[in-house]
C-alpha cells in the first residue's frame, strides 16, 4: 500500500487555531525555594487556574524538568515553560501572556506564537473540538 500523498493528507487535516506562549527565564529569576520565587509560583498557579476555569488554557507545563533539580545549572536564558491557550486574537493572547506573574515580575519573558494545529490523534481531536466549541467565559 502506497503512502498517502499531499492531497489525501490535506483532506484529513484538523485546523484548530490556538496560541503558544514560550517562556524564557530571565536574570530576575528567583527559584521557588526562595520566598519571592514561592510567592510568584503561587500567583502563577492561580493565574493558570483562572485561565483553565474560563476555558482558555489548553495545556501548560515546564520544559526540560530534569534540568531544574538541585545542583542544576542556572535556567537563565533558557526556555523553561510552554503554555497553550485559546484567545479571541493574538493581541488578547499577548495580553494574557504579559499578565502571567512570572512575566509580570521579570522572572521570565513570555513570547506568543499563533499555532495552527493540523495533525491530531482522533481522541485528542474529539476533546479539542468539544473544548474549542465552548465559549470563553
Amino acid at each position: 500500500m502506497a503512502a498517502p500523498g499531499l492531497k489525501e493528507i490535506s483532506a484529513t487535516l484538523v485546523h484548530h487555531e490556538t496560541f503558544v506562549i514560550v517562556a524564557e527565564t530571565l536574570a530576575g529569576w528567583r527559584p521557588p525555594s526562595t520566598p519571592e520565587g514561592h510567592a510568584v509560583l503561587e500567583r502563577h498557579y492561580q493565574w493558570g487556574h483562572q485561565l483553565r476555569a474560563s476555558g482558555q488554557l489548553l495545556f501548560a507545563g515546564p520544559i526540560d524538568v530534569e534540568t531544574m533539580g538541585p545542583g542544576a545549572p542556572s535556567p537563565v536564558g533558557r526556555v523553561t515553560g510552554m503554555i497553550v491557550i485559546r484567545a479571541a486574537s493574538k493581541d488578547a493572547a499577548e495580553s494574557l501572556a504579559h499578565d502571567e506573574p512570572f512575566h509580570r515580575e521579570g522572572f521570565r519573558k513570555n513570547v506568543v506564537h499563533s499555532w495552527s494545529l493540523h495533525f491530531v490523534q482522533p481522541e485528542f481531536d474529539t476533546a479539542l473540538t468539544t473544548m474549542l466549541a465552548k465559549p470563553i467565559t
